[in-house]
């Protein structure tokens, strides 16, 4: 007796959209300040839907911090670009830099 096996091609994941994933990642973050990596995921959100000023507002205090996520300070640096704020916009990608990130 022989079995055969049938391969078939896993369906693709759905992502939910940006604008879906905004209000929750901001509740969390507002619940869970401390945790790095839904500060990480609120600024990609912000930044791939194009809400800089939020970005900004939010994250530039992140500048000031010893430890602060090389990548957090790449989108907080390409936003400050964005909006025209070319000071912040290079404190803040020398310090993505410098933090190792080497998409800075």
């Amino acid at each position: 007796m022989t079995a055969s096996l049938r391969w078939r091609a896993p369906e693709p994941v759905k992502q939910l959209p940006f604008g879906t994933l905004l209000p929750l990642l901001r509740a969390g973050v507002d619940a869970a300040p401390h945790r790095v990596d839904l500060r990480l995921k609120l600024a990609r959100t912000l930044f791939h839907t194009d809400v800089m000023p939020e970005l900004i507002d939010r994250f530039e205090p992140a500048l000031a911090a010893d430890a602060a996520d090389p990548e957090l300070l790449f989108y907080l640096g390409r936003a400050a670009l964005t909006t025209g704020e070319a000071q912040l916009a290079f404190d803040a990608l020398a310090a993505s830099a410098g933090g190792g990130f080497h998409d800075a």
